[in-house]
């Protein structure tokens, strides 16, 4: 589906995360752990194509906290949680959303009663060494894990199917264009006349705009909406009949959590913060995510809430929380029994499995969908172009990467990406087209990340080069990174490309800046260079929207700026 097309508060909440991802290092983190096990699921995310489960968005604002500060992520945490409702309830309301919510709570309610069953032989048990000993600890302490979690998304789903009966009795009882507004909404568009803190409208307007400045206002929209319905009051949602006592005493905390339309589900998603999340890489034990000394609550990666509800399929893959010993709810059917301590930090990469082109522990049924790699005739045709050389180093690598995901030597692979990822932009549309004929669409995904740490003038060439031959979707994926980075260094970075006589790549970048970023950041950008950035930017907002280019005005004016 093109992205234009989707509903606006999924652009929204897509265009925040997009920008959210930017900021991040890709290679610490719960960011580094998503990166690494599933490139194609934090693409279409990004793209609007999936709606990442809350868990996931807030162990990004913790990573986001680790670089820039525990403010920054905590600024940014009630706008992120306003678009991902507002996503969330698109995807519900769209057509097959009930099947699909109601083929995943049962899904997670027989989870449920497997981990209670294995939780009552683990504890059952008595190690007869203390290697044993170490064994039952470490079993159990995944079993209680998935424990949790089950039963929080279980909370969840059974909220959200709550709220879908909801509306659509409002749906019924108020016709559309009626007192109560659009049919399908609980009362007022606004809460009391829209009324958002400053704090809050700063945070949306700074995280959310595909449509620039105007869909910062929708964002707004879609922040009142939310905190109407997280301001009423909620019982919390059946839990399935399981026992209070049958979770660990590092479980759910009561009241602590809200369901993705923003009611209380009597649990929060994930163990407490005392267990930290872990998980492991088939052949190199476990992995431990990094401490943070002030982590959002619930930052703990929940991946058993998939959000595909337009096409009504089943649980998808990383709902599947496979029987193992080693690996948690978060990433199904990732793990293999492999005996080892935790790594303190994310240090080493873990070996893909031979042969897969990965959907994704958390994100299903997306490998059909790989707009990035969907490479037009015109792209194959101008492989004949390329020079002999650089095709044959071409062949060589894509040879070489298959051979290593074959053997299972995914270090070795994510590091000749790494090396790749620094050639010439001119390469990067034929990378494209080999690596989808030899069946590794996760590894050209993976490529693009690498590349969105390019120095901003470089990355703009890559975006450039790849949109001349007809790959738009992974071309505007870096040029939204390139958007997402601090304002005074893009700045910088556009008075580099002005200098060189990049216009176009300057015109694209501002442009992309402009859709993605508020006004207010548009004027930091400006405060850089004023003489040279501000009628840059001017004609960039003019040829985006009146709105656009108003707003922009009225921005440059509080600021003082003029150019």
């Amino acid at each position: 589906m093109n992205t234009d097309q989707l509903p606006v508060d999924i652009r929204e909440f897509a265009a925040y995360l997009s920008g959210l991802l930017a900021r991040l290092n890709p290679y610490e983190g719960w960011y580094g752990v998503f990166r690494e096990r599933d490139p194609e699921g934090l693409r279409a995310c990004a793209e609007g194509l999936e709606v990442p489960p809350w868990d996931v968005v807030e162990s990004l604002l913790q990573d986001l906290a680790a670089l820039h500060g525990a403010p920054a992520a905590e600024a940014e945490h009630e706008a992120a949680r306003a678009l991902h409702i507002a996503s969330a309830a698109a995807y519900d309301a769209r057509p097959g959303g009930r099947e699909a919510l109601g083929s995943r709570l049962d899904f997670m309610a027989a989870e449920q009663r497997r981990t209670t069953g294995r939780l009552r032989e683990l504890r059952a048990r008595t190690p007869l060494s203390q290697e044993e000993a170490s064994e039952l600890e470490y079993d159990l302490a995944w079993t209680e894990d998935d424990h949790v979690r089950a039963r929080a998304r279980c909370g969840e789903l059974q909220a959200r199917l709550a709220e879908l009966d909801r509306r659509e009795r409002a749906a019924r009882e108020r016709a559309p264009g009626g007192p109560g507004g659009r049919a399908g909404e609980s009362g007022p568009t606004a809460l009391t006349g829209g009324a958002l803190v400053p704090e809050q409208r700063a945070a949306v307007d700074a995280g959310a705009g595909q449509q620039g400045i105007a869909a910062g206002r929708a964002a707004r929209r879609a922040a009142a909406r939310a905190a109407e319905r997280a301001q009423r009051e909620d019982a919390g949602a059946p839990e399935h009949g399981l026992a209070e006592d049958e979770l660990s005493a590092e479980g759910a905390r009561p009241g602590a959590g809200r369901d993705s339309d923003g009611a209380d589900t009597g649990v929060e998603y994930g163990p407490d913060s005392s267990m930290r999340p872990v998980d492991d890489w088939p052949g190199t034990g476990a992995v431990e995510a990094p401490g943070r000394a002030a982590r959002p609550s619930g930052s703990e990666v929940s991946g058993g809430r998939e959000e595909s509800l337009d096409r009504g399929e089943s649980t998808g893959s990383w709902l599947r929380l496979k029987r193992r010993s080693r690996g948690g709810a978060r990433y199904a059917g990732g793990g293999q029994d492999t005996a080892g301590a935790l790594p303190e930090t994310l240090g080493e990469e873990g070996p893909a499995r031979p042969g897969r082109t990965p959907t994704g522990a958390r994100f299903a049924g997306v490998a059909e969908e790989s707009p990035a790699l969907a490479v037009e005739p015109e792209s194959e045709a101008a492989e004949a172009e390329q020079d002999p050389s650089a095709q044959r180093e071409i062949a060589a690598t894509v040879d070489e990467l298959r051979r290593l995901r074959a053997e299972g030597r995914t270090g070795e692979a994510h590091s000749l990406l790494a090396e790749t990822a620094q050639w010439p932009e001119s390469r990067y549309p034929h990378l494209a087209v080999a690596l989808r004929r030899a069946g590794l669409a996760s590894d050209w995904d993976t490529l693009l990340w690498e590349a969105s740490s390019l120095p901003t003038g470089r990355l703009v060439a890559v975006a450039h080069a790849l949109m001349g031959a007809r790959h738009e979707a992974a071309s505007t994926q870096l040029l939204r990174q390139a958007a997402a980075r601090p304002a005074d260094e893009l700045g910088e970075s556009v008075l580099e490309l002005v200098t060189e006589g990049r216009g176009g790549d300057v015109r694209a970048v501002l442009d992309a800046f402009l859709r993605a970023r508020s006004a207010q950041d548009a004027a930091s950008l400006a405060r850089v260079a004023p003489r040279r950035l501000v009628p840059l930017l001017r004609e960039s907002a003019a040829a985006i929207s009146p709105e656009c280019a108003a707003d922009l005005g009225h921005a440059l004016r509080v600021a003082g700026i003029r150019g």
